[in-house]
């Protein structure tokens, strides 16, 4: 990805939030190590009685394996207006263990 790219990718990611239906609505852009997009989504409900999600990074990495290198989230409230996001622990942990780099949508501005 390069600086005149950023704009578009940011949009982009934001509008994959917006998708979610969660409360919390994240959206994922996935990354090969030549910086093209191979992958997008947002989180999803897995239990909905019960609030719980499967965490989109979780889900880029177990969806694209080895040929994910980095991953762009971002966070939107139901206005679509970016919020603060950090991966949790367990997914940046997960993200060191195969060598996928997340970075923020904050990161980039």
């Amino acid at each position: 990805m390069n600086s005149k790219q950023i704009p578009q990718i940011i949009d982009r990611c934001r509008k994959k939030a917006v998708q979610s239906g969660c409360n919390h609505k994240i959206g994922l852009l996935g990354f090969n190590k030549r910086g093209e997009i191979i992958f997008s989504c947002f989180n999803r409900s897995r239990f909905p009685k019960k609030s719980g999600g499967i965490h989109s990074e979780m889900y880029a990495m177990l969806k694209c394996g080895k040929k994910l290198k980095t991953i762009l989230i971002c966070r939107v409230n139901s206005s679509g207006k970016l919020l603060i996001i950090h991966p949790c622990k367990m997914c940046a942990e997960k993200a060191k263990e195969l060598k996928i780099k997340i970075i923020t949508v904050q990161d980039l501005i």
